[in-house]
């Protein structure tokens, strides 16, 4: 039994920590976006051809994304317009994941001294 001069505060449900984790997450990840001062690439060639720039070898692209080298040279060059969806999901998490770290790093540490609104 509650006291009767205290009110009962009511217990929040347990997913909605979950929910707010995410909500944070995404207003993260937006605030992100938003600092970019270019977008990423959109085509499938483009964005093969900024990967391999970043990890120097299509055999390294290919380990990240999980398809064989040959693939990714055929994506590059254009023979392969589109990837499986699965394909296409990884290779745009890893261009939006390595895309304007400096601007990135910026973001996070103005966030420290700037009073900003995520």
């Amino acid at each position: 039994m509650v006291p009767a001069g205290r009110p009962r505060r009511p217990r929040p449900h347990p997913r909605t920590d979950l929910n707010r984790a995410g909500e944070i997450e995404d207003a993260i990840e937006r605030a992100d976006r938003e600092a970019f001062t270019r977008e990423p690439p959109k085509t499938l060639k483009g964005q093969i051809g900024y990967l391999i720039r970043q990890f120097g070898s299509a055999k390294a692209v290919a380990q990240e994304i999980g398809v064989t080298a040959d693939s990714v040279n055929r994506y590059r060059r254009g023979a392969r317009k589109h990837a499986r969806a699965d394909v296409a999901a990884k290779i745009d998490d890893a261009v939006r994941s390595r895309w304007q770290q400096q601007v990135r790093k910026r973001v996070v540490t103005s966030c420290g001294t700037v009073k900003r609104v995520v």
